[in-house]
């Protein structure tokens, strides 16, 4: 694989940092807008982001980009989130992180997909199920 193949990767899971913060942003403006979204509208918008950032991570994960990298752009690029949700979205990314590299790598694409896809959806309910308990 090339390095920019890897880099260009990377930039794509750090627009998913991006989104997650928004979304992390967006829910700790709830309550002072609670008359522009619903709630559910609010946490169904971070579990998108969030779904969609675990995708980016398993699809790098299947793709061979090691466990400690992706630990490594997050730390190096945790200065470029907004400092009122930098810690929560970053230890959320991680989390991200540990919990694929408990899922198998697997050489065929069509495993890769699935693996992708099911991770995706596992992350998006895991974070459905914890906003609803808040």
């Amino acid at each position: 694989k090339s390095k920019m193949n890897v880099v260009a990767k990377i930039g794509v899971a750090l627009s998913f940092m991006t989104s997650l913060s928004f979304a992390g942003a967006v829910t700790v403006d709830y309550t002072a807008n609670q008359g522009t979204k619903s709630k559910e509208a609010i946490m169904q918008k971070q579990c998108e982001s969030h779904a969609s950032a675990a995708e980016s991570i398993m699809r790098m994960y299947q793709e061979g980009i090691s466990i400690k990298r992706l630990i490594q752009v997050t730390d190096e690029n945790a200065s470029e989130l907004p400092e009122n949700v930098r810690e929560v979205v970053v230890a959320i990314y991680k989390d991200t992180v540990y919990q694929a590299a408990k899922v198998p790598k697997f050489s065929s694409p069509s495993n890769q997909g699935n693996a992708v896809v099911e991770f995706s959806n596992k992350i998006m309910m895991q974070c459905i199920s914890a906003l609803r308990g808040v």
